[in-house]
């Protein structure tokens, strides 16, 4: 522990102070993408939204027109909430940006 301690002593503090900046510079990086990935995720939970809204209405209307079976289909489709197989998130626009 002391060898420790004493090699940080020798460290100049410009070092320090450089490294401090870094982190500094790392930690505002970090902070924009946390940012960004929670903007796309808020506007993928809107865009679900709507689209299960718009699901049901269509079931209502598939229903009063007699298919059931496409009622059936948008019922079980507004229902899912698994992503698609194939599913790729978007990346966000300010990362793809870069």
């Amino acid at each position: 522990m002391k060898v420790l301690q004493s090699r940080m002593l020798e460290r100049p503090t410009d070092d320090g102070q450089a490294t401090i900046e870094r982190l500094k510079g790392e930690i505002m990086r970090l902070n924009d993408e946390l940012t960004c990935a929670s903007e796309a995720y808020q506007a993928i939970a809107s865009e679900n939204r709507l689209m299960k809204e718009t699901l049901a209405i269509a079931a209502k209307a598939f229903g009063a027109a007699g298919d059931t079976r496409m009622a059936n289909l948008m019922i079980g489709k507004a229902e899912d909430d698994k992503p698609q197989r194939r599913f790729v998130p978007p990346e966000s626009r300010r990362l793809a940006a870069r």
